[in-house]
């Protein structure tokens, strides 16, 4: 596996000009985080800090291995709203 991180898209809408490849709509994570994130388990709030579904389990918690706030622009934010109301399991 290559190191580094996927690019995790935050909503499926295209940037203004119709390309998926807004740098806003997106962030870097590691394998795991971005399969958690894409499967609604994990989310971030407007300070880069994570939130945690539920429906993880505290064993898949302790192996995200979270350190650091994700440093995040207005568009981020505003994308990870959208990522909170659609994708995110708040509830079990």
């Amino acid at each position: 596996m290559r190191e580094g991180g996927l690019a995790a898209r935050l909503s499926p809408q295209p940037s203004a000009h119709g390309r998926l490849g807004n740098v806003h709509n997106g962030l870097i994570l590691s394998a795991l985080w971005d399969a958690a994130f894409d499967r609604g388990l994990v989310t971030f709030d407007d300070s880069g800090q994570p939130q945690f579904s539920p429906c993880l389990s505290e064993k898949a918690r302790g192996e995200l291995r979270w350190q650091t706030a994700v440093a995040l622009t207005g568009h981020h934010r505003q994308r990870l709203a959208w990522h909170r109301k659609h994708r995110f399991k708040a509830k079990k």
